[in-house]
C-alpha cells in the first residue's frame, strides 16, 4: 500500500513539473513572437518599441533555472522507486498512470526546446543572443535528462506488473 501512495505522490510531482513545462512554452512562444516581430522591424526600418524585452529574457532564464532544479530532482526519485518496486496489483494502474504522466513530461520538454530555439533563430541582439544561447543549453540539458525517464518508468512498471516467481 504504501507502495502505491509513492507512485501516486512521484505521480503529482511530475504533473506539477509538467504544469512548470507548459507555462514556459508559453512564455518561450510569446519570446519567438517578440523577436520575430523586432528582427522585421529592424529589417524593415522601423522603430522598435518593445523595451522590456532583455529584461524579460533575464528573468525567463531564472525561470528556467528554478524550473531545471525541480525537473532533475525527478530522475533520482524515479530511480529510488525503480529500486525499491515490488509486484503490488493494486499498483499497476496508478503505475501506468504515472508512465503516461512521465510521457507527457518529455513531449512537453521537447515542445519548449523546439519554442526556445525558433526564438534564439530570431534574436539578433548579440547581447540578447547570448542570454537565450545560455537558456537553450539549459533546456536542452533538461530535456536530455528527462528523455531517460520514460524508460526508467518502464521499469517501475514491470517491476509491479511482473508476479516474482516462488521457487519450488
Amino acid at each position: 500500500m504504501e507502495q502505491q501512495h509513492l507512485v501516486k505522490l512521484l505521480e503529482e510531482r511530475v504533473s506539477v513539473v509538467t504544469d512548470g513545462a507548459r507555462a514556459l512554452h508559453a512564455r518561450a512562444e510569446d519570446f519567438a513572437f517578440r523577436a520575430q516581430h523586432v528582427a522585421n522591424a529592424l529589417k524593415n526600418g522601423f522603430p522598435v518599441r518593445d523595451r522590456a524585452f532583455g529584461d524579460d529574457l533575464q528573468v525567463f532564464n531564472k525561470h528556467v533555472k528554478t524550473f531545471g532544479g525541480e525537473a532533475l530532482d525527478l530522475p533520482n526519485l524515479l530511480a529510488r522507486l525503480e529500486r525499491a518496486a515490488h509486484y503490488e496489483e493494486e499498483t499497476v494502474r496508478s503505475a501506468q498512470s504515472l508512465f503516461r504522466a512521465v510521457s507527457t513530461l518529455t513531449k512537453e520538454m521537447r515542445n519548449l526546446q523546439a519554442a526556445m530555439g525558433v526564438a534564439h533563430q530570431y534574436i539578433r541582439n548579440t547581447t540578447f543572443k547570448v542570454e537565450s544561447t545560455y537558456i537553450c543549453l539549459e533546456l536542452e540539458k533538461i530535456t536530455q535528462k528527462t528523455d531517460l525517464l520514460p524508460q526508467s518508468c518502464n521499469k517501475i512498471l514491470l517491476a509491479i506488473a511482473t508476479p516474482t516467481r516462488v521457487p519450488g
